[in-house]
């Protein structure tokens, strides 16, 4: 009996501590899709930074546009080099510490993807970045990370 009052006790402070940290994380809201974008010229140059020059010199170059990733350079050896924005970590897989991440729009990575990375995990990050995607409230700037599909 006292075993089933102590788990009880456990599963209780469990739910209010899930249901405070969702309740924050609802108030956040992404900045305008604007904020997120890069002079071409620019992105290109921080996209190839990623990779030594004989590597993205021949790769793929993609730009952040309003639409999604564009091809802005087409390669011939295999890599995708581009852009990371902040909002490409999920808001329900990233740490609560990190979250004000997500929401920053001046965060920026750049990343080269090899040609293995390029076929399977590039499609992948590229769904997740869609603007039609980022989120399918009827704010497409809200974020809820706390739904059932959450968990």
């Amino acid at each position: 009996m006292e075993k089933n009052t102590y788990h009880s006790s456990w599963l209780f402070l469990l739910l209010i501590g899930l249901g405070v940290a969702c309740a924050n994380a609802q108030e956040a809201k992404y900045p305008p899709l604007s904020e997120y974008m890069m002079a071409r010229d620019a992105e290109i140059g921080l996209a190839k930074s990623a990779a030594p020059q004989n590597i993205s010199d021949r790769a793929t170059i993609e730009v952040f546009t309003p639409s999604g990733y564009e091809v802005a350079h087409q390669g011939d050896n295999g890599f995708v080099c581009m852009v990371m924005r902040g909002f490409t970590g999920a808001p329900t897989l990233t740490p609560i510490q990190l979250r004000g991440l997500v929401y920053d729009a001046k965060t920026r990575a750049p990343i080269c993807f090899n040609p293995q990375a390029a076929k399977t995990v590039l499609p992948h990050y590229k769904l997740r970045t869609k603007p039609s995607t980022i989120s399918k409230s009827s704010n497409p700037r809200s974020v809820s990370s706390c739904g059932p599909e959450s968990y």
